[in-house]
């Protein structure tokens, strides 16, 4: 963003949306492939992070099915950091300063709407629509 800040400075907003452009395509594939990985190896990594997870089997299959789940909320993270980067450069404060309450409203919403109908598959689809 130091970047796309410079040439929005200098005037040249076709160099910094270029730019951008280029940072956001490799940024994003390199974040598709990371949940690839890490949707394919979930039961490998869980138990280095969540070692409490593996004491029964249903725990264990619980944590690694909802870690599934929410690991396409790291895509909406991301690409929510490289947009509040270019709002900040246009000096647009207000929306990226909201995204942690709009984050807080659906993971409520997840679990107030839809906590009925799925559980606790109810708040994992919540924090995707929140970090969406």
């Amino acid at each position: 963003m130091p970047v796309f800040t410079q040439f929005i400075a200098k005037d040249e907003e076709d160099k910094a949306w270029s730019a951008a452009n280029t940072f956001i395509t490799v940024g994003l594939l390199f974040v598709l492939l990371f949940n690839l990985f890490g949707i394919t190896f979930t039961k490998y990594l869980v138990p280095l992070v969540a070692s409490g997870m593996t004491e029964s089997p249903e725990k264990f299959n619980l944590t690694v099915r909802l870690t599934r789940v929410m690991f396409s909320a790291i895509t909406f993270t991301v690409m929510g950091g490289f947009l509040k980067g270019i709002l900040n450069s246009y000096k647009l404060f207000t929306a990226p300063a909201l995204g942690p309450v709009l984050y807080n409203i659906g993971m409520i919403l997840g679990a107030l709407l839809l906590g009925k109908t799925f559980g606790i598959y109810g708040m994992a689809i919540g924090v995707i629509i929140g970090h969406f």
